[in-house]
């Protein structure tokens, strides 16, 4: 039986690629990394990490 597996924790737009290409995990759970100074989503972050992961199929 297939379980999936999520990278939680410590994930930052300094090191996602580099979760992201050990392939190890069917997916990415960050917070802290798309939050504003203000403590809000940032749309700008949210699209450069989700482009970040797009070559690895996430």
């Amino acid at each position: 039986m297939d379980y999936p597996i999520v990278a939680i924790g410590g994930i930052t737009q300094e090191n996602i690629v580099d979760v992201a290409a050990t392939n190890a995990a069917s997916g990415i759970a960050m917070i802290s990394a798309v939050l504003d100074d203000g403590g809000s989503i940032s749309k700008e972050k949210t699209i450069q990490l989700i482009e970040a992961v797009a070559p690895y199929g996430y």
